[in-house]
């Protein structure tokens, strides 16, 4: 791509004669992007990209990569129990799964013919697809998916994702990712997963958007078609790197955790330990129970507690210490 979109590149800045004599008698020309309909401000944007960013794409997703190895081999995974049929806390329903599957292989493959696409790798087309046009079309389609799914995801976790103020306790410590141990508090999406959410929604949606352009590139100027094509690599290659890191925490950090996604339930421990306050928010609304024996449990310890309070009540009382006192005298031993 660098050849005709680089800043020097003859394709876009060769002059090309449009007048033989001007007002001054002077041969006219301008340059072959003017001609072709790219103004000076969208052809630098996209030579920026070009030449700039492009090349540095690869190595960032790598890097990303690398750190999720660093992280693992340094603070290693959180082994809490997770038990993926153990159908104790409902966490995600059908649809919800639904949508996470669809708006995953969607992304997947988007992803796989957007970088193709994006470096003219001409060999993994050939490899991976029957021609062009057909790599193109499923590009295309998965898109479709992909905006649907988006939407629809935007619409079921919207009230989940809104931040809290416990959630500034869950970024000071960072989720316990970089080696605390304790509980951290955590709605039904920590914050974590929040601006995760956020993350998708704003990224997601500028591709969107710029991709239907794209796709009825015949209605917009050249310029637009530069700018747009700019956006649309540039917020693809950010959400892929954030998938990563996602995919990541969600598979190896906490391992079994993907399962939730297959059934949907994760055990009461595992609640209790990485949303503790919508697990005590499932209990009170009566969606959750404890299991019998905790509660038994439970209700042993209180006993004693309770006991000690009714003898300190009677005996906070005068009637309880007359009586107490009377009793001990008619008992005592006479010498």
């Amino acid at each position: 791509c660098g050849e005709c979109h680089a800043s020097d590149a003859h394709f876009f800045k060769g002059q090309q004669a449009t007048d033989l004599y001007g007002a001054d008698g002077q041969l006219v020309s301008e340059s072959n992007g003017r001609w072709f309909g790219c103004n000076a401000f969208a052809f630098t944007i996209n030579s920026f990209h070009q030449e700039i960013i492009s090349p540095f794409i690869g190595i960032g997703i790598m890097l990303v990569i690398f750190l999720t190895v660093v992280h693992y081999h340094s603070y290693g995974p959180k082994r809490i129990t997770f038990d993926p049929y153990s159908q104790e806390v409902e966490r995600f329903s059908l649809i919800e799964r639904s949508v996470h599957l669809f708006r995953l292989i969607s992304f997947a493959i988007l992803t796989v013919t957007g970088l193709i696409i994006a470096f003219n790798l001409h060999l993994w087309q050939q490899l991976l697809f029957a021609s062009a046009d057909q790599m193109l079309d499923i590009h295309i389609w998965s898109g479709v998916v992909f905006i649907a799914t988006n939407l629809w995801g935007i619409y079921l976790w919207f009230r989940d994702a809104l931040f809290a103020s416990y959630d500034k306790d869950w970024v000071r410590k960072i989720g316990g990712y970089l080696g605390y141990k304790g509980t951290v508090p955590a709605g039904r999406f920590n914050a974590g997963q929040k601006m995760f959410y956020w993350y998708t929604t704003i990224f997601g949606l500028i591709i969107s958007l710029t991709g239907v352009i794209l796709v009825f590139r015949d209605s917009f100027t050249l310029s637009t078609l530069c700018i747009t094509s700019t956006i649309h690599n540039l917020m693809a290659f950010f959400l892929i790197a954030g998938v990563v890191a996602h995919a990541y925490l969600g598979t190896v950090a906490n391992p079994g955790t993907w399962r939730v996604l297959v059934d949907g339930s994760v055990t009461r421990e595992w609640a209790r330990h990485h949303h503790p306050l919508w697990y005590q928010a499932l209990l009170r609304k009566g969606k959750v129970h404890e299991p019998e024996e905790e509660a038994q449990n439970g209700e042993e310890t209180e006993q004693p507690d309770a006991q000690a309070e009714d003898a300190s009540e009677d005996e906070s009382r005068p009637e309880t210490r007359q009586n107490s006192n009377k009793q001990n005298g008619n008992d005592a031993p006479k010498e």
